[in-house]
Formats: structure tokens, sequence, C-alpha cells
């Protein structure tokens, strides 16, 4: 099962799979290249994804693959302010616990 959360103002997309209960895999974050750099991504995951993944007591995970002119560090440091923290020894995967 997957769930979308599109921001249709600008087109940014999360899709999210069910692992199991409980527990949900991030499987993209997009923002198209002309709406990068001004928070959209961010705003959607803390209002949006995050609050119902914590209301729902589950545990997001993801692996950091980055493309297009995206860089690791920087995708791992914006997923660090969202909660993120790697759950592997090399830091590809995270993972992100509920929030009581």
């Amino acid at each position: 099962m997957k769930t979308c959360y599109i921001d249709s103002d600008t087109r940014t997309v999360c899709d999210l799979s069910i692992v199991h209960v409980g527990s949900y895999e991030v499987n993209r974050i997009n923002t198209p290249p002309a709406h990068r750099g001004k928070g959209h991504a961010s705003r959607l995951m803390r209002e949006v994804v995050l609050p119902e993944a914590d209301a729902e007591g589950a545990r997001l995970r993801l692996m950091i693959l980055p493309t297009g002119n995206l860089d690791w560090q920087s995708l791992a440091a914006w997923y660090y302010r969202l909660g993120f923290r790697p759950k592997d020894k090399d830091g590809t995967t995270w993972q992100r616990l509920p929030i009581s």
C-alpha cells in the first residue's frame, strides 16, 4: 500500500509504503527544481507527514539516495533536522521514531 502526499501548488511529493504495522518506508520526496530551496518539502514533512506518523506511532525509515544536483551531505543534514537518525554504520539507511 502506498500513500502519496502532494503539495498541489509546487507539485512537491512524498510517497510512503507500509512496511508493516507501525512502520513506513519513505520512497520519495521530490520538489521540482524550479521550486527547490524555498522550504516546500520541509513544510510538507513538518505539517503533514511527520504529524500523521507521530499520531499513528509509526516509525519512518528511508535510504538517502541523492539525485540530480543534490549531494549526500545536504540531504543527510536535512533529514537530521527533521528528526531522522542513521540506522546503519554506513549512514545510508535512516529512521525517525515517533514522537509522543
